[in-house]
Formats: structure tokens, C-alpha cells, sequence
């Protein structure tokens, strides 16, 4: 399938550039990856994770899909979601700024894989400003260690923070916040029958700032040619063409020359990468003669 095809496909929607990636869940990876980088309890880092599998998938894939396994016998779920310490994360809520959304004639890139081949277009787009709230809850061991978990947030981590991702081949910036003010929770047993658990806990919420770019298919174009709103200056004079950058060298050359008619083209940009035609290189100034020739035919 070549990059036409693509691009009608794109066009029509039966692509949708839109959903190709998962934007929210590339954005909270990105969030644990730079917590586990940071975090640190006793000279260690605190792995994060968000439990989202359920318990009853995670007994079968541990069991090899073994049904007359009994979920006690072989498991590893107390390894898995009772790690200490360790940094529990779950999304608490998205907040769409749509009055701060961005004009919505600029144009873009993005790249996206369809059938084991990676395309590039351009499109117009808008960047949607949003807010997703976050909450991380700690376990540790001790009370010293959920004081050392504060003293390290507190004098090792800034109050914001900043991460990049990728999506749809454009790095996205983000950022987020610790709280101005944390507090340690602590669940004792009496009776040696409770179930609650003896862990001590700090619970933080974060607000993390980004944007998520919407494209608009219906003016995607391939990525090798990029029409710009530019202009190349053109002077006929007995038969011949000569092209200018600017619009004040053309003119004065007609002013020497007065039975030249000058015309006014849109420029045809390419970006800096190889063409190739018939397996050979092709040389780009020679594309753009030909497309500046078939717009003056055209005109």
C-alpha cells in the first residue's frame, strides 16, 4: 500500500489518527517512570504501579491457565501488589481547558506505523491543554521510613516536575506537582484478629499538566512535500524563465527588461531527506523545476 492510498485512507477517517496511540496511558507511564527515578527509601528505588489486572487474571497466568489450581497454592500476588515499599498509583480525574485550546490553522507533524511501515503527514491540529489528577498512596515498613519518604520529597524534589513523551512521533511536554503539604497515616492491630494492615502510609495527590494534539485528517498531506504560504517570483522574457526569491529583485529585473511579465508562485518545500526514483537519487532542485513547471502550465 503506498502513501496515496494511505493518505485517502487517512482522509476518510478508516485511519483514525486520532486513536492510533493510547495519549493517557503513554502519559502515565511517563509519570511512574520519572517517580521511580526519583523516589528514593533507604538508598532504594520505590517501584509504582497501578493494579488494574485483577487479582483472578493474575492467579491463572501464574498457574499457566491451570483451573484446578487453587488461587493459595501457587501464587505470587503478595510479591506482586504487597512489594515494601512501594507506590500505589490511581487516576483520580481529567480536566479539559478548552479556553485555552490554540488556533486551529497550524500545521503539524505525525507519524504513526500501519502495516509494519512508518508514514509521516502533516495536518492541521490543536494543542488541547487538560489536567489529569493523580493519586499516589506509599506503603512502607516503618515509621522511619515513611518520615525519610517525606524529608526525601520535600528537600530532594522540586514542587513541579517536568517529563517528556512521545506521541504520534511528536515529543509532548508534561508536568506535575507535589502537594504543599503531606501527612502519614498509621493502621494498627488490637486484638490480633484485625485484617487491616500494619503498613504505614503516605498519601499524595498530584496534578499533572499537559496537552494532547487533535488532528484534523481531512488536511493531512504526505510528509515528503509541504506547500507552504511563500511565494518564488517568476519573469518570462522570450521564452525564457527566471525565478526570484525576492518580489523587489524581480520587479527591478522587469523594470530593465519592460517586456517581461512577471507572475507570482507559491513556493514548494521539501524536507531535507533523500528522494530516490528508479532506485536512483534524485537530485532536488530538478523536483522543483518540474513542479514549478507544471504550476506555470497550470496557471
Amino acid at each position: 500500500m503506498n502513501v496515496k492510498e494511505i493518505r485517502k485512507k487517512v482522509i476518510r477517517e478508516e485511519i483514525d489518527i486520532n486513536a492510533l496511540e493510547n495519549f493517557f496511558s503513554k502519559l502515565l507511564k511517563g509519570l511512574m517512570a520519572d517517580l521511580v527515578d526519583s523516589i528514593r527509601v533507604r538508598g532504594k528505588a520505590v517501584p509504582h504501579l497501578i493494579i488494574n489486572t485483577g487479582d483472578d487474571i493474575m492467579y491463572l497466568e501464574v498457574k499457566g491457565q491451570d483451573m484446578s489450581i487453587e488461587p493459595g497454592e501457587v501464587s505470587n500476588e503478595k510479591f506482586v501488589y504487597n512489594y515494601v515499599p512501594r507506590g500505589v498509583v490511581t487516576p483520580a480525574g481529567i480536566d479539559i481547558l478548552t479556553d485555552q485550546l490554540t488556533s486551529p490553522y497550524t500545521r503539524g507533524q505525525f507519524q504513526f506505523e500501519y502495516d509494519d511501515n512508518l508514514y509521516t503527514f502533516t495536518a492541521e491540529f490543536r494543542r488541547m491543554p487538560l489536567k489529569m489528577q493523580v493519586n499516589v498512596k506509599y506503603y512502607l515498613d516503618s515509621f522511619t521510613d515513611s518520615l525519610e519518604l517525606i524529608q526525601y520529597i520535600v528537600t530532594h524534589i522540586n514542587f513541579i516536575r517536568n517529563y517528556q513523551i512521545i506521541y504520534m512521533g511528536q515529543s509532548i511536554p508534561c508536568s506535575y506537582r507535589f502537594p504543599e503539604s503531606l501527612e502519614e497515616q498509621f493502621n494498627a492491630e488490637f486484638d490480633g484478629l484485625s485484617q487491616d494492615s500494619k503498613y504505614k502510609t503516605v498519601e499524595i495527590q498530584l496534578e499533572i499538566e499537559t496537552n494532547i494534539p487533535v488532528f484534523y485528517p481531512r488536511t493531512a498531506i504526505e510528509g515528503d512535500l509541504t506547500i507552504s504560504g511563500e511565494y518564488m517570483y517568476m519573469v518570462t522574457l522570450d521564452g525564457e524563465d527566471t525565478v526570484f526569491d525576492s518580489e523587489k529583485e524581480a520587479e527591478a529585473f522587469v523594470k530593465e527588461h519592460p517586456s517581461g511579465i512577471l507572475k507570482r508562485i507559491k513556493k514548494a518545500l521539501w524536507n531535507k531527506r533523500p528522494v530516490f526514483k528508479d532506485d536512483k537519487l534524485v537530485d532536488i532542485e530538478d523536483i522543483r523545476d518540474q513542479m514549478l513547471e507544471k504550476l506555470v502550465t497550470k496557471k
